[in-house]
């Protein structure tokens, strides 16, 4: 188990004690750390966090209020889960888990590939919620985007291989990556940014020019898509952002234009 799956675990559970994240945000971040889901046990209070291959991280969290009811009252927990996604004044997470604890809650299995949470009591009942937006649900949300583009005057293999390779990216994403290298996980890298360590992961796919990637600190985390495609015998990079729901349209905007500063560069290094 990488240390940094344990910083974001941590995050997570100290962001929702806190208030200062919310579920979707913490879905986000455990989804692009490789997290499988959490399960939260309300009576031993205690959030467990689960990776594909087996691997635990088990936190000590508050204690809840209120003591697990011994009869399980969907209708109450539904109420309560409507409460926190309406963010309703006065919420906070210690006190949803107090409310659906007096419904009988003994706790959560959150699923991040099911897109769903499955409350149970403490004879076996049992109510499933699906995420907002998901998939199996009725609406669809979306995220404020931009893309930005550059013409690179250089073969678009060249211009692939050299983005597709981590070990580059701290000599044109002057801004923002301070430093690259290998981490224990052949997938991911470790990098150094002007806020911290984070990670970084690649999934190029050259025959298509794909070059989408995850990143994962532990206040926040993304996916950023990202493609080489030839335009005429030279090359055209595009990078897709999405604005995390933790940052303020202002803060986005001042972000955004500074990867014009990063694509001015990776121009020069590629045409040089």
């Amino acid at each position: 188990m990488n240390a940094n799956w344990h910083d974001v675990a941590r995050a997570t559970l100290e962001g929702s004690e806190s208030g200062t994240m919310t579920f979707p945000e913490s879905v986000q971040m455990l989804t692009n750390a490789g997290f499988d889901g959490y399960a939260v046990d309300l009576r031993r209070s205690t959030r467990t966090y689960y990776m594909p291959d087996g691997e635990a991280i088990e936190l000590k969290a508050e204690r809840t209020l209120s003591p697990v009811a011994e009869c399980f009252d969907p209708a109450l927990i539904k109420e309560a889960l409507r409460e926190a996604q309406a963010l309703v004044a006065g919420y906070s997470y210690r006190g949803f888990c107090a409310k659906v604890a007096g419904a009988g809650c003994a706790g959560y299995l959150v699923s991040l590939t099911g897109e769903r949470v499955l409350y149970y009591g403490r004879c076996g009942e049992t109510h499933t919620e699906h995420f907002p937006g998901s998939r199996t649900g009725t609406s669809h949300t979306t995220a404020r985007s931009v893309t930005k583009t550059v013409r690179v005057a250089c073969a678009p293999q060249a211009a692939f291989d050299f983005l597709a390779d981590l070990g580059n990216w701290p000599s044109w994403a002057i801004v923002n990556v301070k430093a690259t290298s290998r981490s224990a996980d052949p997938d991911w890298w470790d990098m150094v940014t002007p806020h911290g360590t984070a990670l970084l992961r690649m999934r190029a796919d050259a025959r298509h020019g794909i070059l989408d990637h995850d990143f994962v600190d532990p206040q926040a985390s993304w996916t950023v898509p990202a493609r080489v495609i030839a335009n005429g015998s030279g090359a055209e990079f595009m990078i897709t952002f999405f604005q995390p729901p933790s940052f303020t349209d202002a803060y986005f905007d001042e972000q955004i234009a500074l990867v014009d500063i990063e694509l001015a560069k990776l121009k020069a290094l590629l045409e040089a």
